[in-house]
């Protein structure tokens, strides 16, 4: 889905400088504004840069998140610069939702109140851990998962009773 185009003409200061003060600070504004629930993060960004010379070929690069190596963009800029051509640059800028999976194991998307629950839960999380907060649930859940290849509840929150070890499967309230 595309949240936004827009074209600037005539930047006249290095990628690097103009990444920093003007674009970065605009695409952030975009991506709160235009997608701030369920929460996104950066995964690739794409540029592209192409001459009116035909016999160019236009320059492809690819870089995880927003992680961009703006010398070798502004190379490029520089080594075609001198043609006396007119020089474009597409950026790409592509989020994926960070919203963990909430589909069942059959892979069919589940109903009701549990999907709910996950999707409170994981909200929850992601507002405590933007807060700084330390998030409890994440340690719970790892705590009581259970991991014996022969417990009756494996893929469950399970407790193991200290003394006889037997396995006993956990529901939201006890959770709770």
């Amino acid at each position: 889905m595309t949240l936004t185009v827009d074209t600037v003409e005539d930047v006249n200061i290095p990628s690097g400088t103009f990444w920093d003060k003007t674009l970065k600070p605009e695409l952030l504004d975009v991506v709160e504004e235009k997608a701030p629930d369920p929460q996104f993060k950066p995964d690739d960004t794409r540029i592209i840069v192409s001459t009116s010379k035909r016999s160019q070929r236009d320059f492809h690069k690819r870089f995880s998140a927003l992680h961009i190596d703006w010398n070798l963009v502004e190379n490029k800029l520089q080594s075609w610069s001198h043609l006396g051509n007119n020089l474009t640059v597409e950026i790409w800028f592509i989020y994926k939702e960070t919203q963990l999976d909430t589909t069942n194991k059959s892979g069919i998307t589940g109903r009701g109140a549990t999907n709910k629950q996950l999707a409170a839960r994981d909200k929850l999380i992601a507002q405590q851990e933007a807060s700084g907060v330390r998030p409890v649930w994440k340690d719970v859940y790892e705590i009581f998962e259970c991991s014996s290849a022969v417990c009756p509840n494996r893929g469950f929150s399970c407790w193991r009773k200290p003394g006889n070890k037997k396995h006993y499967k956990l529901d939201s309230n006890t959770m709770e």
